[in-house]
């Protein structure tokens, strides 16, 4: 699988929503602002490695093109789950 449309990122904030359940907002940099535009609803893919093994996941982006300033996602913590 190809990782051309894979971007390294940095976490900019983590919020607490739940005891299990935390949201991610990434920081953009201002260069690819516009490669980084999405719709409400749009879902992402992070790829993590863990253990020396690669892990894909698809998450929905919670947050509003329109009103947030960094794109955001929920992640719930799932028991045994890899990258929860």
């Amino acid at each position: 699988m190809s990782d051309k449309n894979f971007y390294p990122l940095r976490v900019s904030a983590i919020h607490q929503l739940a005891d299990n359940a935390r949201a991610i907002s990434f920081a953009i940099p201002a260069a690819q602002k516009e490669l980084f535009q999405y719709v409400a609803g749009q879902y992402i893919t992070l790829k993590v490695e863990l253990n020396g093994q690669e892990q894909r996941r698809a998450y929905s982006l919670c947050s509003s093109p329109f009103l947030d300033k960094e794109p955001t996602i929920a992640i719930k913590k799932i028991p045994n789950g890899q990258v929860s």
